[in-house]
């Protein structure tokens, strides 16, 4: 049976899903997902777009004091 982290990386690399979606279903932080990627020397195809999002979701975070 494949884990969620082995099922979120096979999506990525095969453009189904972003890193930040990939990191959601794995169960892990972003920073974490970018970790695995670099350990399995898989390249990072991370997008502005990706970015933003990642940057709104810690602003709300945050913001919820």
């Amino acid at each position: 049976m494949m884990g969620k982290l082995e099922f979120a990386l096979k999506e990525y690399l095969n453009d189904k899903i972003s890193i930040g979606k990939a990191s959601e279903i794995a169960g892990i932080s972003i920073w974490e997902m970018v970790d695995e990627l670099k350990k399995r020397n898989i390249t990072l195809n991370y997008k502005i777009s990706e970015a933003e999002l990642e940057i709104e979701r810690i602003l709300q975070k945050y913001n919820k004091k």
